[in-house]
């Protein structure tokens, strides 16, 4: 059977586990704790968590610790960004195949619009059954999304590439 504990039993409970009862109080705290067992029982329980938890010692990190991390971190290695070189190259084959396809747009190359009949592919005969709809592609219209579509991944990598590591050597101070 569980004896019910008075809650200000409770709470004085600690403080006779802390030791800042008066002696009159602490003597009347006792005889308490001989006729409730389940107080016996609780004080027993804290006083051992009390004493495992001042047994404790947490680990303390070496005196040097923080000067080694400071050193380990200036000598990490910046992130590398590719070389410039490579990067123009890149935004040169870029440029001159927006070029190619900007010329052969204008001398009219791209002017006549084809249809697609998607009924003649012979995949498609085997497993469907029903005609399917042609589909009309303007091939100039597909041109200008291809070169639109070259432009941003000009601009994309000339950003990355080039301006931002530019900008960054000047934040810091190294033009």
């Amino acid at each position: 059977m569980i004896m019910k504990i008075p809650d200000k039993a409770e709470e004085r409970l600690l403080d006779y586990l802390d030791g800042t009862l008066s002696e009159n109080e602490k003597a009347k705290f006792e005889v308490l704790l001989r006729t409730n067992a389940g107080l016996k029982e609780l004080c027993t329980e804290l006083h051992a968590v009390e004493t495992s938890a001042r047994s404790y010692l947490p680990e303390q990190p070496s005196k040097n610790f923080t000067g080694n991390v400071m050193k380990a971190v200036r000598q990490m290695p910046s992130p590398s960004t590719p070389p410039i070189s490579n990067t123009l190259m890149l935004l040169g084959a870029i440029m001159v195949l927006i070029t190619v396809a900007i010329f052969l747009l204008s001398t009219g190359v791209f002017d006549e619009s084809a249809t697609i009949q998607v009924n003649e592919l012979v995949l498609i005969k085997e497993y469907v059954v029903t005609p399917l709809v042609s589909v009309n592609v303007n091939p100039s219209m597909v041109m200008n999304v291809i070169i639109f579509l070259n432009l941003a991944i000009a601009l994309i990598v000339l950003d990355r590439s080039v301006l931002k590591p530019y900008f960054q050597r000047r934040m810091q101070g190294g033009v």
